[in-house]
């Protein structure tokens, strides 16, 4: 692989592998996405792969994985080099330790707030967020100090976009494999319609839920009846879900409007989302482990973010 060698494998997914590697010249060890080379979609998962490295390599952000190159193999397999993180990935920290506190996961949904924001200036749509494209690299989930920054990096755009052009291969009406994550997967995105920054804030918004409440608000062994639990069916107030969110809230009120079925209902940009999370995480008052206080009462989710601009990619 030209100047880079294979180590070892670090993941497998649906729409391919990454390995360590580690570059003869440069002696720095790195991450190698490959396209499955194994599968009738073979060229498609190869496109995907050209559109994630051209979307990583334009954006340079704390909270987003770094790309070093692109290329093919003499085989003609596409491969894309990118930072090695030392970390634990999201999903597995919520598998195994459960909910996490209410300050922790604001603070994490935040910093992939800032990195969506930052893929968003550039037009480029996630599509696909959920905690299994969360590293965590900082912080006290990985027994690092509170003030150390960044505490997590976005490392997989395979199902991105361009927000300016939507792009039919965001849409789960494509031919081809389905991209996003039934769980995570906004309204629109399921109706096959095209995407934009309110779209990630819906799946971040599940992410935000699932951190809190230690599941997602539709659950099934099925992923069409979840396609149209997100069509169809109103998630759990949070409130009911966990004693740590008090019922009438900031933080419910925004979860709720951010869970609209409308992408035009929901705030329009991720700096609008940032700055009505953090006006909510200031005004609740944690009950159970967050804090020694009761429940607190939310006054509204709008009132120092009424002149954010609604943004749309």
């Amino acid at each position: 692989m030209g100047c880079y060698y294979l180590l070892s494998r670090l993941a497998t997914g649906g729409m391919g592998e990454i390995h360590v590697g580690f570059h003869e010249h440069l002696k720095r060890h790195v991450a190698i996405k490959t396209a499955r080379n194994n599968t009738r979609d073979f060229d498609f998962l190869q496109e995907r792969l050209l559109q994630e490295a051209q979307a990583l390599g334009s954006v340079n952000h704390p909270n987003v994985v770094t790309v070093f190159d692109y290329g093919f193999t003499e085989n003609g397999v596409a491969f894309l080099v990118m930072e090695l993180l030392e970390g634990l990935s999201l999903d597995k920290i919520v598998d195994k330790g459960g909910p996490l506190s209410l300050p922790v996961a604001a603070q994490i949904v935040r910093q992939v707030a800032e990195g969506l924001a930052a893929l968003h200036g550039e037009n480029i749509i996630c599509a696909d967020v959920k905690p299994d494209n969360v590293v965590v690299i900082g912080g006290p989930l990985v027994g690092l100090p509170l003030v150390e920054r960044p505490w997590i990096k976005l490392i997989d755009l395979g199902a991105a976009c361009s927000g300016r052009a939507p792009d039919l291969a965001c849409s789960a009406a494509r031919d081809g494999p389905l991209l996003g994550t039934s769980w995570y997967m906004s309204p629109e995105a399921v109706l096959g319609l095209p995407l934009g920054a309110y779209s990630d804030v819906y799946s971040l918004t599940v992410m935000l839920y699932e951190l809190i409440v230690g599941r997602v608000p539709f659950l099934h062994g099925d992923d069409a009846t979840i396609l149209n639990m997100h069509l169809w069916r109103e998630p759990r107030p949070i409130s009911e879900a966990t004693s740590r969110v008090a019922s009438g809230s900031k933080l419910e009120r925004l979860i709720q409007t951010c869970f609209s079925k409308g992408p035009l209902d929901r705030p329009g940009s991720m700096q609008e989302f940032i700055c009505l999370l953090d006006e909510a995480v200031d005004d609740e008052v944690f009950d159970g482990p967050d804090s020694d206080s009761g429940p607190g009462q939310g006054q509204g989710i709008d009132s120092r973010c009424a002149g954010q601009a609604r943004l749309t990619a």
